[in-house]
């Protein structure tokens, strides 16, 4: 919805001026009762009208006609169709002749519903004459058709019909009837009259993003309206009052008169209802509707100013040290007042409150003291309060605790499961019986298990063995054996004894020896050979493990790792042999010294030799061959040979303080200092310095956006005049970083810049052209 009201409060033809005075695309649809029609608007012309029946020009006196309806405009990109031709003035002056005609037409044909019949009063003129499209009426006239129904009988339109039979009723060749009683009345389209949330009335209302609000009063007062016109957005309400079409009074929240008229234009993308009164408000306001309006247009930018040094109300402010720079500082009461009210905590509405002014009065205020250079903006406290904390209750510690100690004791799961592990099953053999007899007894609680007792040893019983296995025979025991005794005395001495040699019988195959255990099973003997010891074999050496190969890093090509070394065994150290000291020589005397003038001098002291730097030793490849980090040992050297020297890139002192001013905005753009940003703009910002610079002979030159420290290297301008102009280029970047990123980062910033260029050498700032004008930071 772009426009909206009542055609009885606005006449169409104001409405249709209107739309050609904004140059509106769209359709502007009309409805009043049974009646209604559109009209066409393309860039501001009226290019079509259509209603039920009829297009063109008879369709405009037609919409003319309503005058009691609903007007609602629709904007559209492009509309379609073109039946209307000519200037806007042009038709609306055939649009008004058309609706008086059709006016006249309706004054004698009221009712579309009437029926028509024969009159006898053309039988009292001297001569009739009719045409062919009079005569076929006449013949369509039978007492019960009214207009709609002849116009059917006759294949023509509704409103030519109505002409057609109101000039028969004015010849005196027809009569109209009133409809019957009995006759069932056209369902009538009734449009609601829109109403506010107060219940009243609203007879235009829309947006002034399509419609400005200027527009507005002006229709206003050229339709010399009374009552209030509502201007409101999400966060923002202003009410202007009219009294017979002159703009009388405004209010905005707290505002009234001039300022809430400023204040109701500052508002962007609003909303407007008009609410007729009988009784106009308390006016507020002096002077013609252009004086008013020039004056609001004054305020409105105003207000825009402000907003931009203090774009939100729950900001704080401190006292600022920019207004040192300044000579003389003159200050009004407000001010001074507002000044004291000022801790670096309060916001705008807490100050106003200090203050005990308005809101908006008190922006205007902090404003000056802002642009002056006495006061800073600092970002909101909070976006959102945090949650307060919440002591829990006696019983949700308790409650809480108890659930930490409680321990869920472990359960012992079984071996196996049991027919007793199991649930039993109901048994329902017995329902039957149950129902008769009653349910049974139930049955008294297991007693408790007693552990079982440990079984009594029972007594070894001999095997019982059958009469055809031999019986068992102890073996027979081993002779001892001989044992050394000392021989006596006088006997004879010991030998050796002699080596038995075995026997044929011996040397054969020895008796199977039977196990009497194992016979008794029926198993055969086995021969007892001696055990003789396993001979004791040499331990093969083992081969050397090849060296261990990590299939990931073959891939790359990568050499096995190497066997550890071998730890060195500890030796003890030769005994160090003390050597005498040789004796010292006596120095000479100075009369045995000769000094013969004509040898070449040579030192008295061999000279030191000169200092060579250690052979970096080669560091071993990384795992991708350096492909991320093996020339960067290489380019290491001449970089930092590049960031030991200072401004490499400039050669005079104005050059190096143009490139410091590009470095000084791309770094506090980067995103380091924070999410705002710096006015980069570079002609913007020196036509800003030629605000408030000395003037130089020439301009200083720029490209891409950036200071050409080529060209100012070139001499392009004098240095006594670049350097101030430069220096307070500086200063504005620097305050501008101070208004987006707070003090504290605005410094780091310029103190990053200004070391990573010149490192700790300051004698540039410290120059007499430049030291007064660029920040102390």
């Amino acid at each position: 919805m772009s426009l909206r009201g009542s055609v009885h409060a606005f006449p169409l033809e104001t409405v249709l001026q209107l739309l050609a005075d904004t140059g509106k695309t769209g359709r502007l649809e009309v409805r009043a009762d049974e009646r209604g029609g559109t009209l066409a608007m393309s860039n501001g012309r009226l290019v079509s009208a259509w209603s039920e029946d009829d297009s063109g020009p008879l369709a405009l006196g037609a919409i003319f006609t309503i005058q009691r309806g609903q007007f609602e405009f629709q904007s559209l990109d492009r509309v379609e169709g073109s039946d209307l031709s000519g200037e806007l003035d042009e038709l609306l002056d055939r649009a008004v002749a058309e609706r008086d005609r059709v006016a006249e037409i309706r004054s004698i044909v009221p009712d579309e519903r009437m029926r028509f019949t024969l009159s006898e009063r053309a039988a009292e003129r001297a001569e009739i004459r009719l045409s062919a499209d009079q005569w076929r009426a006449l013949l369509a006239v039978d007492g019960e058709r009214d207009v709609a129904a002849l116009a059917r009988r006759l294949g023509i339109r509704r409103l030519a019909a109505l002409d057609l039979l109101a000039g028969l009723v004015r010849a005196g060749m027809i009569d109209a009837n009133p409809p019957p009683p009995d006759a069932t009345a056209r369902q009538r389209r009734v449009e609601a009259q829109p109403i506010n949330a107060m219940g009243e009335p609203v007879h235009l209302r829309g947006t002034t993003s399509e419609f400005p609000l200027e527009t507005i009063l002006q229709l206003l007062a050229h339709t010399r309206k009374t009552g209030r016109l509502e201007v409101r957005s999400d966060h923002e309400r202003s009410t202007l009052g009219f009294d017979d079409g002159r703009l009388a009074s405004a209010t905005s929240e707290e505002e009234s008169g001039d300022l809430a008229l400023g204040a109701t234009f500052a508002i962007a993308s609003a909303r407007f209802e008009f609410v007729p009164m009988d009784d106009a408000p308390e006016a507020n306001l002096t002077g013609s509707l252009d004086e008013l309006l020039d004056r609001a247009a004054e305020t409105r930018d105003r207000i825009a100013v402000i907003r931009g040094l203090v774009p939100d109300e729950r900001a704080r402010f401190k006292l600022s040290d920019r207004a040192t720079r300044q000579d003389e500082i003159r200050l009004t009461p407000e001010e001074w007042r507002a000044l004291l009210a000022i801790n670096g905590e309060r916001d705008v509405a807490a100050i106003a409150e200090r203050l005990r002014m308005r809101r908006l009065p008190t922006m205007v205020v902090l404003a000056d003291l802002i642009e002056g250079g006495l006061v800073d903006v600092l970002a909101p406290a909070f976006e959102e309060p945090l949650p307060a904390f919440e002591e829990p209750s006696a019983q949700a510690v308790s409650e809480a605790q108890a659930a930490e100690i409680q321990v869920e004791a472990p359960t012992e799961e079984p071996l196996a499961e049991t027919p007793l592990d199991r649930e039993p099953a109901p048994d329902d053999r017995f329902s039957a019986i149950t129902s008769v007899v009653g349910p049974a007894e139930p049955a008294p609680p297991p007693g408790v298990w007693p552990p079982p007792e440990p079984p009594e040893p029972t007594p070894e019983v001999p095997p019982v063995w059958d009469a055809s296995t031999p019986a068992w025979e102890p073996p027979t025991a081993e002779p001892a054996a001989p044992t050394w005794e000392q021989p006596a005395e006088g006997g004879p001495p010991w030998e050796p004894p002699a080596e038995e040699l075995p026997s044929e019988e011996a040397a054969a195959e020895p008796e199977a020896y039977a196990d009497p255990r194992l016979a008794a099973f029926g198993a055969p003997p086995q021969a007892q050979r001696p055990e003789e010891p396993e001979a004791y074999a040499e331990p093969e050496p083992q081969p050397e493990p090849e060296p261990y190969v990590d299939p990931r890093l073959a891939a790359f090509g990568a050499p096995p790792a190497e066997p550890a070394a071998e730890a060195p065994t500890w030796t003890t150290p030769a005994a160090e042999t003390i050597s005498e000291p040789e004796p010292v020589a006596e120095e000479p005397v100075a009369s045995d010294l000769v000094v013969d003038l004509g040898a070449p001098v040579e030192p008295a002291v061999e000279a030191p030799p000169s200092y060579v730097p250690p052979a970096e030793p080669e560091k071993k490849k990384s795992l991708f061959g350096g492909l991320f980090g093996g020339r960067r040992s290489a380019a290491a050297a001449p970089a930092a040979a590049a960031a030991a020297t200072p401004i490499a890139g400039a050669r005079s002192r104005p050059g190096q303080l143009a490139l410091f001013v590009n470095e000084l905005l791309a770094g506090y753009n980067s995103g380091k200092y924070g999410k705002g940003r710096v006015d980069d703009r570079m002609v913007s910002l020196l036509m800003r310095v030629d605000e408030q610079a000395d003037p130089i002979d020439r301009t200083i030159p720029v490209r891409n956006d950036r200071l050409d420290v080529a060209a100012i290297d070139g001499a392009g301008v004098p240095e006594r005049q670049a350097l101030p102009y430069l220096a307070t280029l500086t200063r504005l970047v620097y305050e501008d970083a101070e208004r987006a990123f707070g003090k504290d980062k605005a410094k780091r910033g310029f103190r990053d810049t200004r070391e990573r260029l010149f490192g700790k050498d300051l004698a540039l700032f410290q120059a007499p052209e430049v030291a007064g004008r660029v920040p102390k930071a």
